[in-house]
């Protein structure tokens, strides 16, 4: 089994974080198009994202219901030209403008967030895309090692077999001395 290199294992980590970062990303765009889709009147006060329920704009929805309570009350019982009336329009539309502008604000810092998000995932993806190219390089490189490996056992074999066959004649040369020696010609 062949240990993973360090580029294969900065790889596998790069991976990973890219696919928590795209899952954030996703996470953080959703939120924006409910923000969205809330600013532009799509979604009731009552049902609005979990992204806009902040305190201020909650006390400011608490306020704005007060008021259009009011409204009410005094449009039904005072005629349409009572100041009081227009004071409290006004006061409603404040609220409401003040409520838009808040609900924007958190628009704009889940826009920034989302955009911080695409930037992470395309450092990681050009990342990734770097670290592919070093593991294959590795993985070429790691081929032609086991090739040279494998000339190199081949190589052994048959230099171990000569020098075997070599000392078995050498052997056999010492064991063929003659008994006999001329003595003269």
């Amino acid at each position: 089994a062949r240990t993973p290199t360090i580029n294969r294992q900065q790889l596998d980590t790069i991976s990973r974080q890219l696919v928590d970062v795209s899952r954030e990303r996703a996470r953080k765009e959703a939120q924006l198009a409910q923000a969205e889709s809330a600013m532009h009147g799509e979604t009731q006060a009552s049902t609005l994202p979990e992204v806009l329920v902040s305190p201020i704009i909650g006390q400011l929805l608490a306020q704005t219901a007060v008021v259009a309570g009011r409204e009410a009350q005094l449009a039904s019982s005072q005629g349409a030209g009572n100041p009081e009336l227009a004071a409290v329009r006004a006061q409603l539309r404040k609220l409401q403008f003040r409520t838009q502008q808040e609900m924007g604000n958190v628009a704009g810092s889940l826009a920034t967030e989302v955009k911080t998000a695409r930037g992470q995932e395309e450092a990681l993806r050009r990342q990734m895309e770097q670290l592919r190219s070093a593991v294959s390089g590795e993985n070429s490189a790691q081929v032609g090692l086991q090739a040279l490996q494998t000339q190199a056992r081949a190589t052994r074999t048959i230099y171990e077999s000569f020098l075997t066959r070599a000392t078995q004649l050498a052997n056999v040369a010492g064991i063929q001395e003659p008994d006999a020696s001329l003595v003269s010609a």
